[in-house]
């Protein structure tokens, strides 16, 4: 399950296009919330519903991502400014779906990022992240959360669901 950002594709795309795999696998600019998430044999009308009620329970909100970050010397991510609103989805996402802790549960913490270049050299990534620092901050908005499936692999996810924050403030009080 992720946020994806679009519109981001037109400044960071041609990056991610060389240097994250998961845009050849069919993945536009995005925040994984929940990766991996559920097999495509295991996405259920029960499992999509839950996805929806957490979605049209959140509002759409602004993302800026005004640093970058590192893990290890060879991925290079953009990093969200502290968001609530962000960190209210992520919790609300985790909360619905125990059974798939981020990253497979790998990690000790959950750290939200839009992955530039991952897997290649440490020069490469070095390269990306000084491409892409002129272009910092770099606002969106998150509209929805975004259900995807497949195998890491050219052209290997689809998108099996797409459910837009639907939530008014004045529902939220």
């Amino acid at each position: 399950m992720i946020l994806s950002f679009p519109d981001l594709d037109a400044v960071i795309g041609d990056i991610r296009d060389r240097l994250d795999p998961s845009a050849s696998w069919g993945i536009g600019a995005h925040v994984s919330l929940i990766y991996p998430f559920a097999r495509a044999r295991r996405i259920t009308p029960e499992l999509l519903e839950t996805v929806r009620r957490v979605a049209s329970a959140t509002q759409p909100f602004d993302v800026r991502f005004d640093h970058t970050g590192w893990f290890g010397e060879e991925t290079v991510w953009l990093r969200p400014a502290p968001q609530p609103a962000l960190d209210d989805v992520v919790a609300r996402c985790l909360a619905a779906f125990p059974q798939y802790p981020p990253y497979g549960g790998e990690f000790d913490e959950f750290v939200p990022h839009l992955t530039l270049a991952t897997g290649n050299s440490a020069q490469e990534a070095k390269d990306a992240e000084r491409e892409v620092l002129p272009e910092l901050p770099i606002s969106t908005m998150a509209t929805g959360l975004t259900v995807v499936a497949g195998a890491p692999e050219p052209g290997g996810f689809d998108v099996v669901g797409e459910y837009p924050f639907t939530a008014r403030e004045d529902s939220l009080r």
